[in-house]
C-alpha cells in the first residue's frame, strides 16, 4: 500500500505520509520509527540477547520482541532479516557464521546427531566441495571425529576416532595391554564403522604384535627385523646402496604417495612408525612407514622434472648416504641382456660382467650362473625381467629354471608379496 500513488498530488504513499510526519521514516519500501537504520540497529541487537552460546537465535523470538506479528507476516520478517544483513538458517538468525567450521558447528547444533561429510556439504547453506569442508573441520577444537567419517561436536563427550592404529591402541590400554583379537575385532566393528580385514590387519602390525589368538604391546627392546631385498620385488642392490624400480601413474603426476617394499624400506634404515627425510637434488624426499606399508612421499616434482609420463619407468636410487634420486629409464631401445640390465640399474657396468652385475642387484652371489638368474627374477614376480633374460639368445638356461624355480608355488607367496602387487 506504501507504493500506491495519491492522484492529487501524484506523488506515492509513502513520500506524501514521510513529508506529512517526521516521527519516522521510509526508506526502499520499508516503514521505521524513528528510522530504519535505528530499526536494523534494534533487530541486531534483539538477536545477539536472544542467541545461545553459538550465536543462533530463534527468528520467531526476535520478531516478537520487535513486535513484529507472526503467522501471516513471517514472509515479511524474513524480508526485512535479509534487508537488515541477518544470517538466517531453519527459521533461526545466525550471528557468528563466518566460516564453513563455523556453519559446521550450526547444522551439528540443529541436527543433534553426527554426521558424515557428505551430509554436512549438503546441509551447510553455503556452497563448498567436500576436501573444503573436510579441511575446514580437521583443525577446528569444537569440532571431533567420531568415526571413520563421522563428526560430531567436541562438547558432547562422544569417544574420538583418530584412526584403527589408534583406536587398538587406547583398547589395550583399557584392558591390562592384552586382549583376544576376536573379541577386538568384534567390539571395534560393533562400535565404529571399520572392516574386519583392516582391524586384524592393524592388529598384527606396527605397534602391536599378535601371538596365539592375542594382541599385545610389541616389545620396544626387540631386535628391528633387517631387510633382505633377495625378496623384495623390484628392488636392487647397487654400489652405492639400493634402488626401486617402479612405473608412474597419474598418481605420482598429482602427488600421492606410493607404497614400497617392506624390505627395500628396513634396508635404508626406515622402521615401522618412522619417517625418514633424504637429500635429493630437487628438495628433500620424505619417506615413512606410518601405515600398514612403507611408502615414499610426493615425487611429484621429480617426475614432472624428468618429464616421465604415466606407464613410463622409473628407478629410485638410496644411498648409504642418505641421497635420494629418481632416473628415467628408457625400455624402448634395448632388449635381452642390455634391457635387463637397464632394468635392474646395472646399464653403467661392462657388457662382459652383466651376468654378475645383474645377480649382485638380485642380492645373488656373484658367480651364479644364469640359471640362477632367472630362477631369482621369477620367484620375485619380476617377469618382464624374466621375459628380457629369456628372449636373449646369450641367456642360456635350458630346463634349468623350471626345475629350480619354485615359482607358482603357495609357500613362497606372502602377505607382502601381494600388497606389492597392488
Amino acid at each position: 500500500s506504501l507504493m500506491g500513488n495519491v492522484p492529487a498530488v501524484a506523488q506515492p504513499v509513502w513520500r506524501v505520509i514521510d513529508r506529512l510526519d517526521d516521527s519516522f521514516e521510509i526508506c526502499d519500501g520499508w516503514a521505521a520509527v524513528p528510522s530504519v537504520s535505528q530499526a536494523i540497529d534494534m533487530t541486531w541487537a534483539e538477536a545477539r540477547s536472544t542467541a545461545n552460546e553459538i550465536g543462533v537465535a530463534s527468528a520467531a523470538d526476535v520478531a516478537a520482541k520487535l513486535g513484529f506479528p507472526s503467522g501471516e507476516r513471517d514472509c515479511e520478517f524474513d524480508l526485512w532479516l535479509q534487508y537488515a544483513n541477518l544470517q538466517t538458517f531453519r527459521e533461526c538468525i545466525v550471528l557468528e557464521a563466518r566460516s564453513i567450521a563455523d556453519w559446521v558447528v550450526v547444522v551439528l547444533v540443529q541436527e543433534e546427531r553426527p554426521l558424515s561429510v557428505p551430509e554436512l556439504v549438503d546441509l551447510i547453506p553455503v556452497e563448498r566441495a567436500e576436501s573444503s569442508v573436510r579441511n575446514a573441520i580437521a583443525t577446528d577444537e569444537r569440532i571431533v571425529r567420531v568415526n571413520r567419517d563421522a563428526f560430531a561436536l567436541a562438547k558432547w563427550g562422544m569417544e574420538t576416532y583418530s584412526g584403527i592404529r589408534e583406536l587398538i591402541g587406547r583398547y589395550l590400554d583399557d584392558n591390562g595391554g592384552s586382549v583376544s583379537l576376536e573379541t577386538l575385532v568384534i567390539d571395534l566393528t560393533k562400535k565404529f564403522d571399520v572392516a574386519e580385514t583392516s582391524v586384524r590387519a592393524y592388529a598384527s602390525s606396527f605397534p602391536y604384535e599378535l601371538r596365539a589368538g592375542r594382541v599385545t604391546w610389541q616389545d620396544p627392546d626387540a631386535q628391528v627385523k633387517e631387510g633382505n631385498l633377495g625378496t623384495a620385488r623390484r628392488a636392487y642392490v647397487t654400489p652405492e646402496g639400493v634402488s626401486f624400480r617402479f612405473q608412474v601413474t597419474p598418481d605420482h603426476w598429482r602427488g600421492s604417495g606410493s607404497v614400497m617394499p617392506s624390505d627395500l624400506a628396513r634396508c635404508i634404515g626406515l622402521s615401522e612408525g618412522q619417517t625418514l627425510t633424504l637429500a635429493s637434488p630437487l628438495g628433500d624426499q620424505t619417506v615413512y612407514w606410518t601405515g600398514l606399508q612403507p611408502s615414499m612421499g610426493s615425487v611429484k616434482r621429480l617426475v614432472e622434472h624428468l618429464q616421465a609420463e604415466p606407464g613410463e619407468w622409473v628407478i629410485a636410487e638410496f644411498g648409504t648416504d642418505g641421497h635420494f634420486s629418481l632416473r628415467k629409464l628408457d625400455l624402448s631401445s634395448r632388449s635381452g641382456v642390455a634391457l635387463a640390465q637397464i632394468m635392474t640399474g646395472t646399464d653403467g657396468e661392462l657388457s662382459g660382467d652383466a651376468r654378475a652385475a645383474i645377480a649382485t642387484a638380485l642380492s645373488l652371489p656373484e658367480e651364479s650362473d644364469w640359471v640362477s638368474v632367472v630362477s631369482a627374477a621369477r620367484d620375485r614376480g619380476e617377469d618382464d625381467l624374466v621375459d628380457a633374460l629369456m628372449s636373449d639368445p646369450a641367456v642360456d638356461v635350458g630346463r634349468g629354471v623350471d626345475e629350480s624355480s619354485s615359482a607358482g608355488s603357495p609357500s613362497n607367496v606372502t602377505v607382502e608379496d601381494i600388497m606389492d602387487l597392488l
